[in-house]
């Protein structure tokens, strides 16, 4: 998939990756394609209430895809740990913990060659928003954090701070994600 995207698109955009993973794919399209991650992120700092939430969103039904299945097992995953929902494949394959566990996670994919992380807004709370323009500062990539509320830019611009239930994208619930800019 990725050799047609270097090929045929402008990009590719993998799910459910490692940071190891984003390094050896950013070696297949090369330096002109964009590699988009999309992370799943589950903003709890208990393993075990992390783990469970996870367990119960769209791991579950896409560890049994064939597709997906195989490239865990190309990632190192043994059919026990795709089978179970093992620990250690949940925690490598998502991200959860506070703001700046999760922070330094997006900061992982984005070291080992994610052009952008793309984060599903859903579920994160409203706190993490803040009115500062710079709550991300030294924490995520330096050269976005004058644009970040948890790595989120848009065009340059700091989003307002929004309303309770909503996000500076669109309503909570509605699929609406944030995209950590390019480098």
């Amino acid at each position: 998939m990725l050799e047609l995207a270097r090929d045929r698109a402008s990009g590719a955009y993998p799910y459910l990756v490692t940071p190891d993973y984003v390094a050896s794919a950013r070696e297949i399209p090369g330096a002109e394609p964009q590699l988009a991650v999309l992370l799943d992120v589950v903003p709890e700092t208990d393993p075990g209430r992390a783990r469970e939430i996870v367990r119960g969103g769209s791991l579950q039904f896409l560890s049994t895809l064939p597709g997906y299945a195989a490239n865990f097992r190309r990632m190192g995953f043994v059919d026990d740990d795709i089978s179970g929902l093992s620990d250690r494949l949940v925690d490598a394959l998502t991200v959860w913990g506070d703001f700046d566990t999760i922070a330094r996670r997006i900061t992982e994919y984005r070291t080992a060659g994610a052009d952008q992380v793309v984060v599903q807004l859903e579920g994160l709370p409203n706190e993490w928003w803040g009115s500062s323009p710079k709550p991300c500062a030294g924490v995520v990539v330096p050269e976005v954090a004058a644009q970040c509320r948890l790595a989120v830019g848009v065009g340059g611009e700091v989003p307002p701070a929004p309303a309770s239930g909503q996000h500076p994208h669109g309503e909570v619930g509605d699929g609406a994600e944030a995209v950590v800019p390019a480098r």
